[in-house]
């Protein structure tokens, strides 16, 4: 997912469907009872989110892009070797994030304002 691996059209198509089925799924309270969202918070987040949450859940959608990609590229070099734990969030935190969004600022979040975010952070990187 990072930009040196896609073009700008397919990094933004990408993205933009990743964000449209996080949002989707935060919006879903089955799919919050499904995924186990309540609680999947407790102690995972500082208090730094309250400050910046749009650019928190944006990092934290970008860092699992990216470690998706990671993962797919050693995949493909060490078919054979175990995956390593991956360090980015879940995708229950990723909703629960933005379920806690919603309630933070009192209005859903918007999947275009997530998209743009999260595309900020993978092209800043390249």
């Amino acid at each position: 997912m990072t930009k040196d691996r896609w073009e700008d059209e397919d990094l933004e198509a990408q993205v933009r469907r990743v964000v449209q089925g996080v949002v989707r799924l935060a919006n879903s309270d089955e799919a919050s009872r499904i995924l186990g969202v309540d609680g999947t918070l407790e102690d995972e987040i500082e208090v730094g989110f309250v400050a910046e949450p749009l650019q928190w859940i944006a990092n934290e959608i970008a860092s699992a892009l990216r470690q998706a990609d990671t993962e797919e590229e050693e995949a493909e070099e060490e078919a054979e070797e175990d995956a390593e734990v991956s360090g980015s969030a879940s995708l229950s935190t990723v909703v629960a994030l933005v379920r806690l969004y919603r309630v933070l600022t009192g209005v859903p979040l918007g999947e275009s304002e997530l998209a743009d975010a999260v595309l900020e952070y993978l092209r800043d990187e390249g």
